[in-house]
């Protein structure tokens, strides 16, 4: 996974592009211990009452599926 895709401007920057009603549909792998706190991270980026999340884990053995509603 390429590490701009974690990256707080990046993720604002999509933040910004999510209309409310609207999902974000974010597919990442997981290799390792790191793999799974960076996903963590990423989804603490949107722990506001503005969002509902979730993630689907082992998808295709190594994705984990995180889902974003902007309500």
């Amino acid at each position: 996974m390429p590490e701009f895709l974690f990256k707080s401007e990046f993720i604002e920057k999509t933040i910004l592009l999510l209309n409310p009603g609207g999902y974000l549909l974010f597919n990442t792998m997981i290799h390792s211990k790191s793999d799974q706190e960076r996903n963590k991270k990423y989804i603490n980026h949107f722990k506001t009452a503005e969002f509902t999340t979730y993630s689907l884990p082992n998808v295709e053995v190594y994705n984990e599926l995180i889902v974003v509603r902007r309500d």
